[in-house]
């Protein structure tokens, strides 16, 4: 037994990464949503677990509590993640319901910068809205479209 203790305690912890998804427009606990678990190595991410939320949005992934996650909840078309430290107890992921327009999701700025570096000429632009409703914006034939 004295030689299998190193062994043992070498082992990484695996543990089940426990959480639980809610809707925040309807304030309730949601089911049904698909939950991913990603690791986070020095060799990028790798998909480590998968399951979907039972009646009360709770999910149970089997992972390495001793390392960081990233978990993912895609509800409604829309992808939701929440990161997950070195031995967390669990997670809540926010999760909003979806429309294909949202009246409150205003511009709050348009930036457009333009550069060069002796040869091109690079334009780049970013507009940031600002959505302070419990909706998500989320129209699945694009959710907003520039023109040119």
């Amino acid at each position: 037994m004295r030689f299998l203790l190193p062994v043992l305690l070498s082992l990484p912890a695996v543990a089940a990464i426990q959480g639980t998804v809610v809707n925040k427009t309807s304030g309730k606990p949601q089911p049904g949503v698909q939950v991913t678990l990603t690791r986070l190595t020095d060799k990028g991410m790798q998909p480590a677990a998968s399951g979907v939320t039972d009646g009360q949005g709770r999910f149970q992934l089997d992972g390495d509590a001793a390392s960081a996650h990233l978990v993912q909840a895609r509800y409604q078309g829309v992808s939701y993640s929440a990161q997950i430290q070195p031995n967390q107890a669990g997670v809540e992921i926010a999760v909003y319901e979806a429309l294909p327009k949202v009246s409150a999701a205003e511009v709050t700025q348009h930036m457009i910068l333009v550069e060069s570096d002796g040869q091109e000429l690079v334009v780049n632009e970013t507009v940031i809205y600002n959505n302070d409703s419990q909706t998500t914006w989320f129209d699945p034939n694009g959710t907003a479209r520039f023109y040119i």
